[in-house]
């Protein structure tokens, strides 16, 4: 089976996706199960086999992988590949194992979850359930926010100037400055969190800078109050986002 790309625009028009996966299998009839079952918990889907692997891990962030255990040699190098990667630390996996041998071989690892073949919808749902639970507590802790808004900015040596904003997190953001910023200088940048009436003010190191104009910040100094705001907005900003998966697939209900 060749690398089957399944895209947000591309599956379930009405979901909205909060993550992505990676199911790593040469296997039709698994990857068609595992990607109805991500969906349901409107997580995105890459498809590929195992050879393609290390170029996707390597190209891609994906919060959750699904590996089918092929042989001993091959999935052990495809899960250190996934730990490995800087941007997979946190990655859910999930193992699908051919028999016991393979499924102790798997847990053996440190995978997450594993599953034995013949995969059941059930036992799949399960498993995608309690995943989905860790990737939105791991979502609640590193999450970036896209927004749009204009902020004020400016270094000691020189006047404010205006720019704008990519994203937000905790820790940092991505602005598009007027001027030319580079890494290991120090900003200070103001600006007021929309439908709020915070306006937060931070000391940032210009972490990186790119060709079409955007700059990676990090927080350095910031208030307690500001800091405890831009936390407050941002899981309001999340649960905006989560709110209605969360809620078809039950939730906080009692």
């Amino acid at each position: 089976m060749g690398p089957v790309i399944v895209s947000q625009n591309q599956a379930n028009p009405e979901s909205h996706y909060v993550a992505s996966a990676l199911v790593v299998t040469s296997d039709d009839t698994i990857a068609a199960m595992v990607v109805s079952a991500l969906h349901k918990y409107a997580i995105a889907a890459d498809v590929s086999p195992t050879r393609e692997c290390a170029r996707r891990v390597g190209r891609n962030r994906y919060e959750l992988v699904v590996l089918e255990w092929e042989t001993d040699a091959t999935a052990r190098e495809a899960v250190d590949l996934i730990r490995s990667a800087p941007s997979m630390r946190t990655a859910v996996l999930i193992v699908i194992a051919a028999n016991r041998g393979q499924a102790s071989q798997a847990s053996g690892v440190g995978v997450h979850f594993v599953l034995q073949q013949p995969l059941s919808r059930a036992a799949l749902d399960n498993v995608m359930r309690a995943a989905f639970g860790l990737i939105v507590r791991e979502r609640r802790r590193y999450f970036r926010c896209p927004i749009d808004i204009g902020l004020i900015g400016h270094r000691r040596t020189e006047g404010a100037w205006q720019g704008r904003m990519a994203n937000i997190s905790e820790g940092g953001m991505c602005i598009y400055p007027p001027v030319a910023l580079r890494p290991g200088e120090s900003i200070s940048v103001q600006f007021l969190l929309p439908s709020s009436s915070a306006e937060i003010s931070v000391e940032c190191d210009v972490q990186w800078a790119d060709n079409e104009g955007r700059v990676g910040l990090q927080f350095g100094r910031i208030s307690a109050q500001a800091k405890s705001d831009l936390q407050h907005w941002l899981t309001q900003q999340l649960d905006v986002m989560l709110r209605p998966t969360l809620n078809r697939l039950g939730y906080g209900k009692p």
